[in-house]
């Protein structure tokens, strides 16, 4: 049985954008190097990519609640509503 290539665990943002397969390799990858495309890797590459949408979603998440309560409190100061 052959044996499987490794898959990078983050891709570069150009391979990403073009949805080809990235070797991960740092700092020009190997299908960039070859398109002599830039290559950039995200901010963080300890995080994975999963965990990095999911600290932006709550961060979205407590900004329209911290919205929704102020809004709620304006409306209720506007309409003298205590």
């Amino acid at each position: 049985m052959p044996k499987r290539k490794r898959i990078a665990l983050v891709a570069c943002e150009a391979c990403r954008t073009r949805k080809s397969k990235c070797d991960g390799t740092t700092p020009v990858c190997g299908p960039c190097q070859t398109k002599r495309t830039p290559c950039a890797y995200p901010s963080d590459p300890n995080i994975s990519r999963f965990a990095a949408l999911k600290s932006d979603y709550e961060r979205v998440k407590t900004r329209l609640e911290d919205l929704t309560t102020l809004r709620t409190t304006q409306a209720r100061q506007c309409f003298g509503i205590v």
